[in-house]
């Protein structure tokens, strides 16, 4: 975050394993500096506040009562104490110690009031971060600084309203409970490849691959959808990873490569969604796994290779994916079984369920200059906004994390009355980016910004 940025916004969350609570109590977070040694016995804190170092002495940043009950399935927020936002620590890291408000009142347990609760070491989405505890922060950063020759450097509101991605997101969008599967079945390979129908609806594994058993060929294509409208038009999607959690591998034959393909097959898989082998490259490639790498069953989730998949993530609606052998598209035959099966949206929970994960840049912020005099400014990826008088940069900026380069000219007000005065501006550089509004913006003191008298020109 930096020592000069403000924290706006805190909010602690934790995954809740398990619940064996037989009489209510409430969780509370203390900020709790265990880092001198790594975690040891010296760390734990009595609860008696009679005693050196009780919990007491510690700031409270966050409270949750166990009634209602906690979920099992998502995050439970903690509610923020006032004291959280300052006791974030934005140039290292921020260490809490956890406890029950009945240890600290001296309340003797008569029974079970605990509950269980996952950590980092939980893997969860093969080793990932889908449970583990986390704090949701928003913060602003420092003003940006103008320096001219023989003045000090001083905060300003930088210039107009640019088309310039500063956030970077991450989300993770499960499948949705109408994913299916499809299946081709004939005694004739020609005949399996090319006609299918949904199979099996509603199981809770898809099988991929091709198998040929009891003389009959099959070729199975699962069909997937992530509701990825959140992510918004004017977003960047910068990386996305299309993951399966692997229920059985029963390949005995030939390996294969799971390729995902782009497939808008609607609201419900019908017999029509069927994609024949031959037909199969017709549709955009966006990730692929090849299972000589192996498929891990019941531990981890398989991750797909990028081919492209973040410029195919639908940013306002669903991204429906279908999967299906290269085996079946190149039109060669199984001697035996050739297939995997991966656990679909219709298993209980999502731990296990098809997903991605994706990366993106969120929509422009806006900036707003005052005074007068020709600038050049240049947008980095840190948000930081460095103003140069015009002519001083004889060639674009080159520093790294540079987003765009722009300058405009404001007028000096003129024909000031007690009402009224005359001014305006150009914007003599965009440097490619959007200009999404433009006008002027005045005060009685200090410097304006779009939040004081503006117009809309």
């Amino acid at each position: 975050m930096g020592s000069g940025s403000t924290v706006t916004t805190a909010t602690f969350s934790l995954y809740m394993a398990a619940d064996y609570s037989a009489t209510d109590f409430t969780v509370q977070a203390r900020l709790f500096d265990w880092s001198t040694d790594g975690l040891t016995v010296a760390d734990y804190r009595s609860g008696n506040p009679d005693d050196a170092g009780s919990l007491d002495e510690y700031t409270l940043l966050a409270t949750k009562s166990t009634d209602p009950t906690w979920s099992t399935s998502a995050y439970t927020a903690l509610t923020s104490e006032s004291a959280f936002l300052t006791n974030v620590s934005k140039t290292g890291t921020t260490y809490l110690l956890i406890n029950s408000d009945r240890h600290l009142a001296g309340n003797d347990p008569t029974g079970e009031e605990y509950m269980m609760l996952y950590y980092a070491e939980d893997a969860t989405g093969g080793g990932g971060t889908d449970r583990d505890p986390k704090i949701y922060c928003e913060y602003t950063e420092a003003g940006a600084t103008q320096t001219e020759a023989g003045a000090a450097t001083a905060t300003f509101a930088a210039t107009a309203t640019i088309g310039v991605n500063y956030a970077q997101t991450p989300i993770t969008v499960w499948s949705g409970a109408a994913d299916d599967g499809c299946r081709g079945y004939d005694l004739t390979y020609a005949t399996a490849r090319s006609t299918g129908a949904v199979y099996n609806a509603g199981a809770v594994a898809y099988t991929i691959g091709q198998r040929l058993l009891s003389s009959y060929y099959r070729c199975h294509e699962v069909f997937v959808q992530f509701d990825t409208s959140s992510i918004g038009a004017d977003s960047t999607v910068t990386s996305a990873t299309f993951s399966l959690y692997g229920q059985s591998d029963g390949t005995t034959t030939n390996e294969f490569v799971m390729e995902a393909r782009i497939r808008d097959w609607g609201a419900a898989l019908e017999d029509a969604d069927w994609v024949a082998g031959a037909n199969l490259g017709d549709y955009t490639l966006v990730a692929q796994y090849d299972t000589t790498g192996g498929w891990p069953v019941d531990t981890s989730y398989t991750d797909f290779s990028n081919v492209a998949l973040p410029a195919n993530i639908a940013k306002t609606g669903t991204t429906y994916i279908m999967v299906a052998s290269d085996r079946q598209r190149t039109n060669n035959a199984p001697t035996g079984n050739e297939y995997a099966n991966a656990y679909s949206a219709n298993e209980a929970g999502t731990d296990r369920d098809p997903k991605i994960y994706i990366e993106y840049q969120s929509a422009a912020a806006t900036r707003t200059e005052a005074g007068t005099g020709s600038y050049v400014f240049a947008a980095t990826g840190a948000e930081t906004l460095t103003k140069l008088e015009a002519g001083t940069a004889a060639a674009p900026l080159a520093a790294a994390g540079t987003i765009g380069r722009w300058s405009m000219t404001t007028d000096e007000a003129t024909e000031i009355t007690n009402t009224t005065a005359t001014s305006g501006g150009l914007i003599d550089e965009s440097g490619g980016l959007t200009v999404t509004d433009r006008g002027c913006c005045w005060n009685k003191t200090g410097l304006p910004t779009v939040a004081d008298s503006h117009t809309h020109d």
